[in-house]
């Protein structure tokens, strides 16, 4: 993957990661709502893809 295109991914991993944090205040203020609970179910696939994601990259950058 050339530069510019891996450097946009990571920015948007590094956001979707922000925002996953952010979706987890409804449930700390004691929230209760269908949405809320879905944002938290999206939050943590999107989490799990990044993870393989990144431990993708990883192993990538340690076999070169």
């Amino acid at each position: 993957m050339d530069n510019p295109t891996r450097r946009r991914h990571i920015l948007i991993e590094d956001a979707f990661i922000i925002l996953s944090i952010l979706a987890l205040w409804p449930a700390i203020l004691g929230w209760d709502h269908i949405v809320y609970d879905l944002m938290k179910y999206a939050a943590l696939a999107g989490l799990v893809l990044i993870f393989i994601r990144r431990r993708k990259r990883y192993k990538d950058r340690q076999e070169r």
